[in-house]
């Protein structure tokens, strides 16, 4: 980031997720020296809270927040659901846990933090840091495993499919002949149970 902003008052804007085009300023307030104390970076004030992930850019929230806020609405148990029964307040933030999500993304990339990583669970056993090398740094396949999911016995040079394989392989496997219903916004629907 010091490369991009290095002046106190200098502005950048980005626009996050192509899809939903969120657009973002940041603005350097002040550089503060090297030896400081407090954990950084650090949020010290929020309005309202993110919309959820995937929901379909500004259009989408409006019709999102829509949907919760009315009992009544066609899309309001599919909302609800897809937030995994977990009530929607846009007014709501908790800066605690803003602060605590943002030590526990610094400490993946900091092996010296003592911040417990999320379960890797979700990822077949990948850490959320292997994850993030995963989708940004894709292995490739030796020639041998060119079709993994076809392949009865794999080589002992390729005995584990690489965890992309293996997820994408998983979801085939889920959809089966029937398919996966998506959600109204196009959204894989949450994990049963």
């Amino acid at each position: 980031m010091s490369d991009v902003l290095n002046k106190e008052s200098q502005q950048l804007k980005y626009e996050y997720d192509f899809g939903d085009s969120w657009e973002h300023e940041v603005t350097l307030e002040k550089i503060l020296p090297d030896n400081h104390t407090k954990q950084l970076p650090k949020c010290v004030k929020a309005v309202c809270q993110c919309p959820p992930e995937d929901v379909g850019g500004l259009p989408g929230f409006y019709e999102f927040l829509e949907a919760m806020e009315n009992p009544a609405h066609p899309d309001h148990i599919e909302m609800l659901e897809w937030r995994g029964g977990e009530w929607f307040d846009p007014e709501f933030v908790d800066l605690d846990r803003i602060n605590d999500d943002i030590a526990r993304r610094d400490a993946l990339f900091d092996e010296s933090a003592n911040i417990a990583p999320p379960s890797a669970g979700d990822f077949f056993g990948l850490s959320p840091f292997q994850m993030h090398e995963l989708l940004q740094n894709p292995p490739e396949l030796p020639p041998q495993c060119s079709n993994p999911c076809s392949t009865p016995k794999l080589s002992t040079r390729c005995s584990t499919p690489p965890p992309a394989i293996r997820m994408a392989k998983t979801l085939i496997e889920a959809m089966g002949e029937k398919g996966i219903k998506m959600t109204s916004k196009g959204n894989l629907p949450p994990a049963p149970g």
